[in-house]
C-alpha cells in the first residue's frame, strides 16, 4: 500500500474533516501536512432555520448537499426537541455519495441522488419527481450556490432554504501557508471545495504562488472545485473521476508515476541546493 510513497500532500480541509483524508493518503504511503483553509460554524442568526424546524410537518422534501448540513440539521433537531417521527413520511434528496451515506447513518435513505455530484443535476432530477403542492426544505451553507433554489422555483416549486451553518475562510495560518509554499517541499495541494480554493488565493501572495506553482500539482474532488481554480488561471488540475474522497485517492494513485517522478526530482534538486 505504498502507491503514493514519499509524495507530500497539503490537505486543506476543515479541522473536523481533515483526518479522514489524511488517513487515506497515509495508508498509501503519502506524507500529509494538514492546513485548514475554511472553518465551519453555527450561523449568526438561527431564527429562520429554527422556524423551519418547528414547521417540519409542512414540508414533504428535505434536500442535503453536504455532510455538514446533515450534521448541523440533526443536532439542531435534538437541541430544539423536534419530534423525529415528523421525518418518517418525508422524502430526501442528496448531492454526492458521502452525503447520502451520512444520511443513511442517521437512518434515512435518499430517494434522489444524482449520478453527477453537482447541485445543477439535483435540481434537474427533482423537478421531475416533486409533485404539485409539495414543499421543500433545503438547509444550506452560507456559501451554497443558488442553483437548486433557482432551478426549483423556476417551475413553481416552493423552497425554503435557511442557512444552517456558516462557511468562513480560515486565514489564521496565512504566514505558515506562504512558508510552506516557499519551502518548495510540497508535491500536491488538495482542494475539496470551491471555498477552500478562494481562501487559498486570498492568503497566498502573488509572488509566492508564481514562484511555486510550476513545481506543484493541484488535485480536486470534483468539477465545481476545478471550475473555481480557473478564476485564478489554474487549468492543469487532477480531478477525481468519482467525486468522493476514495475517488480522489484512486485518481491520485492512477497518476502516481507522474507524481513519483516529480517528487523524486524535487527531492534531488533540493538536496543539490543544500
Amino acid at each position: 500500500m505504498n502507491a503514493l510513497r514519499q509524495c507530500r500532500f497539503l490537505n486543506t480541509r476543515a479541522v473536523h474533516q481533515a483526518a479522514a483524508l489524511t488517513k487515506k493518503l497515509e495508508a498509501h504511503g503519502g506524507i500529509v501536512i494538514e492546513h485548514p483553509l475554511i472553518a465551519i460554524d453555527m450561523p449568526a442568526d438561527f431564527s429562520p432555520v429554527r422556524q423551519a424546524l418547528h414547521l417540519l410537518e409542512h414540508y414533504q422534501w428535505l434536500i442535503f448537499t453536504s455532510v455538514n448540513s446533515i450534521r448541523f440539521f440533526f443536532q439542531l433537531l435534538k437541541d430544539e426537541g423536534v419530534d423525529l417521527t415528523l421525518l418518517e413520511n418525508m422524502k430526501f434528496a442528496a448531492v454526492g455519495g458521502q452525503t447520502a451515506a451520512a444520511l443513511e447513518k442517521k437512518g434515512y435513505r435518499a430517494a434522489v441522488v444524482p449520478k453527477a455530484f453537482a447541485a445543477e443535476h439535483l435540481a434537474d432530477e427533482l423537478v421531475n419527481v416533486i409533485k404539485s403542492g409539495e414543499r421543500v426544505l433545503f438547509p444550506r451553507s452560507s456559501l451554497a450556490r443558488n442553483v437548486v433554489v433557482a432551478g426549483l422555483e423556476r417551475v413553481g416549486i416552493e423552497v425554503d432554504a435557511p442557512v444552517i451553518y456558516e462557511t468562513v475562510y480560515d486565514v489564521s495560518g496565512a504566514e505558515r501557508l506562504n512558508r510552506l509554499l516557499k519551502a518548495g517541499t510540497l508535491d500536491v495541494i488538495l482542494f475539496t471545495s470551491p471555498s477552500a480554493v478562494h481562501s487559498f488565493f486570498q492568503q497566498v501572495s502573488a509572488s509566492v504562488w508564481e514562484n511555486s506553482r510550476h513545481s506543484l500539482r493541484v488535485a480536486v474532488i470534483g468539477a465545481i472545485t476545478a471550475r473555481a481554480l480557473t478564476d485564478y488561471r489554474v487549468d492543469d488540475v487532477i480531478v477525481a473521476e468519482q467525486h468522493t474522497l476514495d475517488g480522489l485517492i484512486d485518481t491520485l494513485i492512477s497518476e502516481r508515476e507522474m507524481l513519483r517522478v516529480a517528487s523524486e526530482f524535487k527531492r534531488g534538486r533540493n538536496n543539490d541546493s543544500e
